[in-house]
């Protein structure tokens, strides 16, 4: 692909400024990509002038750890746009018949002085002719020797130019020659030039990394630290998510700025580029030329669709070049790729997002900022649209919710009626398309009866007033914060009957999913919730489990943290059909984990778990693969478990378990009673998402009593294992003390207990193997 790569006549057409910020930005980038002081390089002054000075200089205490453009660890650039043969070098380097002051003190820290050309190509006979002239021009100095010259003709910075895609980005916009949509480090989130772009943060944990498991969020900096280190290594991929309006973009801009945090990646190797509009190149050629050239680039993808994601990562992935990529959430989708990089931002707080809106509107009183910012949820697209509709002397202290989603929508213009039903019947659904060939206005126009012209030009309307987003064909009502609540007053305002005899036509199964996605938001809305009742019953898509589409297991994802109880009772019913509770069952899976989300509540825990069982009790044990047991004992957990069942409830389960004539059910219990026994370094790889449930990592002790009692009541269960007729249940409670008892005495605080259990089962010797635990237990406190 030759449209990134530049020729010697664009260096050429820069002019004495923009030549010398050339060569300044060639040496940040050498120096970002070694992980050196930015602050050891310095350019200024005009080009032209005689005054002995550098145009380019570098000056570090810094080892370089591989010397390439800049040769020596002090080196310094004249920098000219004109042709520079061999006298004019010579007469360059000279103050009357002297070397000029500024080449004693570069050769005094044994640097090098390098000069360059912008319209020079230099064969070998005239570079060697022009380091004659300067070699003349510094004879007389006592430490020439010391003294490292080159000089560099337009072909040498092109050379150095191409390393750095990023600059050379730079460079075409300034000869007039852009690649559409591609763009250097800069301004890339929506901030107006003229306003303050300092990056806002706090102490609000408002970041997830899904290779850390489910342990607590991050603040902003540590998520900024998280995908720093992940982006250094080659090869090495990134996708951010969240919805719209959190700032997703500011965030992956902040990656690259000096100012925040330790150890920023270096902006000069960066490229950017927003897939919503038309790129040449494509995203895929791109990666395919950086690929082909061992680049050491970044490429932020933003807006970037599942499928291009999936694409661009295999061909990475199998490449073994240096590239990373780093791509945004496409907001419009309805789909997510599995990758384990993952960094999920949540809404910031309701303070940064109201600093946001002081600086962005400096007149806006604090109280009316502080309102704004409350009324967002730490939305801050939501906050700035809003905060624009606002007129100085206006206080918001007083007005409801209502009035100020009034106000966000109508937008100072006059109220239309025709046009807020219209958005309400848009944002019925998640995303829809308006392309000849699946124009899904002429279904929603069915269902609302609008016709599908209007529709259309109140999208259009609705995408001028920025509470809609394109993505090529596609439209969505966003941010969320907005379509929710026309989405709530759709359901209001429809009969169920009306929705469903559109969405249940075969040709509409998208338009089913993203109705769905929609509910899965709206858990409060009893509307949103007999509707998505309405799915499930009899004759209904969504009828039976068994026969489920990938669609239809999407939607029933959806819905089902929105009518859990009716959800759980769908799967009783289907998994009274054992090969359905199975892993034979393609779809065991997703099941399994749906199960193990809706545990979460106490009322439902045991039903849930009950149901999981039955699939666990198809696999083998020590199973590995998606193993539907090990997903199980992670509710037992005392930490992280993803339940808010209490303690006697989970212990009941296990105890159950043991007191059934079913092996494998003691092989299930043995496993779920270990975890339970776990007294540190706990983890978590699951997600503890639930629709739009504000929903934390589950039950876990508040005090000390309540820490004592969890294990003192693991403690009874293997007190009754051990009086056990079974031999088999002797054995397992003999297993599981040996292989906890350290964690148990030094942290259970139930040592009585342990001493019990020594004395009376362990005495004269007869449990070597418990005696060989407590002798090493022993040594780890004497150490």
């Amino acid at each position: 692909m030759k449209s990134l790569e530049l020729t010697v006549e664009d260096i050429t057409s820069l002019n004495d400024g923009d030549l010398r910020e050339l060569i300044g930005r060639l040496c940040e980038a050498e120096f970002l990509q070694q992980q050196l002081p930015l602050a050891d390089v310095t350019w200024g002054g005009a080009q032209e002038a005689a005054d002995g000075g550098l145009d380019v200089s570098v000056d570090s205490n810094s080892r370089l750890k591989q010397p390439n453009f800049i040769p020596r660890n002090c080196t310094g650039f004249q920098v000219k746009k004109h042709s520079m043969g061999k006298a004019a070098c010579h007469k360059e380097m000279l103050d009357g018949s002297n070397p000029k002051p500024i080449l004693s003190e570069i050769a005094d820290k044994k640097g090098a002085y390098i000069i360059v050309s912008g319209k020079d190509d230099c064969s070998d006979k005239m570079l060697k002719d022009r380091l004659a002239g300067m070699q003349e021009a510094v004879n007389s100095l006592t430490n020439k020797d010391d003294l490292q010259l080159d000089f560099y003709g337009r072909d040498r910075i092109l050379s150095w130019l191409h390393l750095y895609p990023s600059v050379t980005l730079w460079v075409r916009q300034k000869v007039g020659k852009p690649l559409s949509g591609w763009k250097p480090f800069g301004r890339w989130a929506a901030t107006p030039i003229a306003l303050e772009d300092d990056f806002i943060t706090d102490d609000h944990r408002c970041v997830s990394d899904s290779s850390l498991g489910n342990q607590n969020s991050l603040t902003v900096l540590e998520g900024i630290k998280a995908v720093r280190d992940k982006l250094r290594g080659n090869n090495s991929i990134v996708r951010i998510t969240g919805v719209s309006g959190v700032g997703k973009t500011r965030f992956a801009q902040a990656l690259f700025e000096q100012e925040i945090g330790d150890e920023p990646l270096p902006y000069t190797n960066t490229i950017y580029a927003d897939l919503g509009e038309d790129l040449a190149p494509s995203a895929s050629e791109m990666v395919d030329y950086l690929i082909a050239n061992n680049s050491d680039t970044c490429i932020v993808l933003d807006n970037c669709p599942p499928d291009i994601h999936r694409t661009l990562q295999k061909r990475i992935a199998a490449s073994n070049a240096k590239i990373k990529l780093l791509s945004i959430e496409y907001d419009i989708s309805t789909d997510k790729p599995e990758e384990t990089q993952v960094i999920h931002i949540e809404p910031a707080s309701e303070d940064t997002v109201s600093l946001l809106l002081q600086r962005r509107f400096p007149k806006l009183n604090k109280t009316n900022c502080d309102k704004i910012a409350e009324f967002s949820g730490g939305n801050a697209r939501v906050a700035l649209a809003l905060a624009d509709q606002v007129d100085i002397n206006e206080n918001l202290s007083q007005l409801s919710d209502e009035e100020l989603f009034k106000r966000l929508f109508h937008q100072r213009k006059q109220v239309d009626v025709s046009f807020l039903e219209s958005a309400e019947t848009l944002s019925l659904i998640y995303s829809f398309d308006i392309s000849n060939e699946n124009n899904e206005l002429l279904a929603l126009g069915r269902i609302s009866g609008i016709e599908s012209k209007t529709l259309y030009r109140h999208q259009a309307e609705l995408l001028r007033r920025h509470i809609a987003q394109k993505r090529g064909n596609w439209r969505a009502v966003l941010p969320h914060a907005i379509s929710n609540k026309l989405a709530r007053r759709a359901f209001e305002n429809l009969a169920i009957s009306q929705i469903n005899t559109e969405l249940f036509k075969e040709e509409n199964e998208r338009l089913l999913m993203s109705c769905a996605h929609r509910v899965s938001y709206l858990h409060n809305s009893l509307e949103a919730q007999a509707l998505a009742e309405s799915w499930i019953q009899e004759g209904a898509p969504l009828y039976n489990p068994a026969t489920y589409s990938p669609i239809h297991l999407k939607c029933f994802s959806y819905i089902a943290p929105v009518i859990p109880q009716a959800a759980l009772y769908l799967l009783e019913q289907a998994c009274q059909n054992a090969e359905f509770a199975s892993r034979n069952n393609p779809n065991f899976n997703q099941f399994v984990g749906l199960l193990r989300q809706l545990a979460y509540d106490d009322e439902y825990f045991n039903r849930a778990a009950n149901l999981l069982l039955k699939f666990a009790e198809t696999e083998k044990d020590g199973e590995r693969n998606n193993s539907i047991v090990n997903w199980m004992e992670n509710l037992f957990s005392l930490y992280l478990s993803g339940t808010e069942a209490t303690p006697n409830k989970r212990q009941a389960f296990i105890r159950d378990l043991f007191q059934s004539s079913n092996p494998r059910y003691y092989e299930i219990a043995k496993v779920l009673l270990n975890k339970a026994l776990q007294t540190s370094s706990w983890r978590s790889f699951a997600s503890f998402e639930f629709g739009a449930h504000k929903r934390g990592m589950g039950w876990q002790p508040s005090t000390q009593e309540e820490w004592k009692d969890w294990y003192s009541g693991l403690i009874d269960i293997l007190q009754e294992l051990l009086h056990s007729d079974d031999t088999v249940q002797v054995d397992i409670a003999k297993q599981l003390i040996v292989s906890n008892f350290n964690g148990l005495w030094v942290n259970s605080r139930c040592c009585s207990k342990l001493e019990d259990i020594v004395k009376n089962y362990g005495k004269d010797g007869v449990w070597p193997e418990l005696w060989k635990e407590i002798k090493s237990t022993k040594a780890n406190f004497t150490v």
